[in-house]
C-alpha cells in the first residue's frame, strides 16, 4: 500500500505524519472522521530512504541556492536548493533545473535571478 505525507492544521499548529492507506481519498475520510484538525495537504511518498545511516555533514557546501525561473508562458516561480556541493557552478545548476524541473508541466526557458547563501 502507499505511504502518504499529510500536513494538518488547527489554529497556530501545524502537524505532519505519515500513514499508509489505500488511497489519498480513503485517507482524508479517515482523518476527517477521527480528528478535529484540518487536511491542509496530502502528498504520495514516492521514495524513502530508510537507512539508518545519517551523512557526515562536511560544510563542503553552499547553503541555500534560490533562483527565479520562468517558462515560455511567462509562469514564474521560485526554486530553493539548500546544501548545494561547491563543486556545481551556476551554469550547471541552471542547466540541471532547465533539464529537469517544469512550471505548470512546461520546461523552464529562463533562470531570472540566482542567488547563494554561502557557508
Amino acid at each position: 500500500m502507499p505511504l502518504y505525507k499529510v500536513s494538518l492544521q488547527q489554529g497556530a499548529t501545524t502537524r505532519s505524519a505519515t500513514y499508509e492507506a489505500s488511497t489519498s481519498e480513503n485517507l482524508k475520510i479517515f482523518l476527517e472522521d477521527v480528528t478535529t484538525m484540518k487536511v491542509k495537504s496530502i502528498y504520495k511518498i514516492e521514495y524513502e530512504d530508510i537507512s539508518d545511516v545519517k551523512p557526515v555533514d562536511d560544510f563542503n557546501y553552499n547553503r541555500m541556492v534560490k533562483a527565479f525561473v520562468r517558462n515560455i508562458g511567462s509562469y514564474s516561480c521560485q526554486v530553493i536548493l539548500h546544501n548545494v556541493k561547491l563543486t556545481r557552478s551556476k551554469d550547471e545548476v541552471v542547466a540541471k533545473i532547465k533539464e529537469f524541473l517544469r512550471i505548470n508541466g512546461t520546461a523552464v526557458d529562463s533562470v531570472t535571478s540566482y542567488l547563494v547563501k554561502a557557508r
